[in-house]
């Protein structure tokens, strides 16, 4: 995967990729056996290091003797879903090495810089300003532009788990709705933020694969694209209304996947009244399954 290669400088202010040529990269080794704190405090200085994207490629591991392996890569180069084809790869090559021999994987159909040009390209055409600039028209009335004192605000993560049952009832009421269990968390969170902000209409982002042909699905590389929905709630709805009603606006997601993040945030700050850096996604909501 040559995104695990690349390193990102700056040229006339333009970001620019430089794809090398297949290489070891660096993986820090705590011989064993050793105090267990070792390994640990290896592995923290792997994970909490910074990267020097224009020097080196975004990854790098440490591993405990054959016991345990970390491996740390820039969010530039992957997301969720490139997870699991990297381990794979992974998990083949060392098979191969256990038996005595150099691993030798096939190379992906396409890259990742395919996937750039052809993204760019796509994001580049009539048609898909025009529908940039149709879903800002839907979004406009709730997006606004926010308190520049806003973004003084610390950013806080509260941890917590679904109880087994909850989550066997969401599930069942997925299946008697026909909708995913997506919709019904989703049409939860909106409930929740109705009663926190005191209005029955907001905008609430969403993260989407956003992986739109079959070539990409084995591809390592960050593909997930932010996408803002609007949210319709109403006191008097049952609580399977509201799921009902935003399945058809998650379903909408889908469709605006393919619009860049970047290119809709700038579309907005052009617009009359955009100045500074319109709400697009001041809250989210993601299911990682």
């Amino acid at each position: 995967h040559e995104v695990l290669r690349t390193t990102y400088r700056l040229a006339d202010g333009r970001p620019e990729q430089g794809i090398h040529d297949p290489a070891e990269f660096p993986v820090e080794v705590v011989e064993r056996p050793a105090p267990d704190g070792d390994l640990i405090r290896a592995a923290e200085r792997g994970a909490l290091g910074p990267f020097d994207l224009p020097a080196r490629p975004p990854l790098r591991g440490v591993t405990g003797g054959g016991e345990a392996m970390l491996l740390c890569v820039h969010h530039i180069a992957v997301d969720g879903w490139s997870l699991a084809p990297l381990f794979e790869a992974l998990a083949a090559a060392y098979q191969v090495a256990l038996a005595g021999d150099r691993p030798a994987l096939p190379e992906p159909p396409l890259q990742y810089a395919d996937y750039a040009v052809w993204e760019r390209a796509q994001a580049d055409r009539p048609a898909a300003r025009q529908q940039a600039e149709a879903r800002l028209d839907e979004l406009w009335d709730l997006v606004g532009t926010p308190d520049p004192a806003s973004d003084e605000r610390p950013g806080l993560q509260y941890m917590f788990p679904i109880p087994p049952d909850v989550w066997h009832r969401v599930g069942e009421l997925a299946r008697a709705l026909r909708v995913t269990p997506y919709v019904v968390l989703f049409a939860a969170f909106q409930a929740v933020l109705r009663q926190w902000l005191g209005q029955p209409e907001f905008v609430a982002a969403t993260v989407t694969a956003n992986r739109p042909h079959p070539a990409l699905e084995g591809l390592v590389g960050f593909f997930a694209n932010t996408v803002p929905l609007r949210c319709a709630t109403d006191p008097g709805w049952t609580f399977r209304e509201l799921c009902l009603r935003s399945r058809v606006e998650a379903f909408r997601s889908l469709t605006y996947q393919r619009i860049p993040f970047d290119r809709l945030t700038a579309a907005a700050a052009a617009r009359p009244g955009g100045t500074g850096r319109p709400r697009l996604a001041p809250v989210g909501f993601t299911l990682q399954n």
